[in-house]
């Protein structure tokens, strides 16, 4: 999820009915879908959004290999 359409490539406008719920139980719309290439190929758009927000399942779903350390992350294909 992504604040910003800019990074994206193959965008279009979102037509569909999801929100993005976020943690004080308000919703955001999304007016954007698209991807960053072959690796992120399903990325959402809010311009509320005020950080970029990444789905780790949707990373294990894809096979990508996640190591969480006190000072950040590593995510490798």
């Amino acid at each position: 999820m992504n604040g910003s359409s800019i990074a994206l490539h193959d965008f279009c406008k979102y037509d569909g009915k999801q929100h993005i719920q976020i943690v004080d139980d308000n919703t955001l719309p999304i007016i954007v879908v698209g991807n960053m290439g072959s690796s992120f190929t399903i990325m959402f758009v809010s311009p509320n959004l005020s950080t970029n927000l990444i789905l780790i399942g949707q990373l294990v779903k894809e096979n990508y290999s996640l190591y969480f350390y006190h000072s950040g992350c590593c995510v490798q294909a």
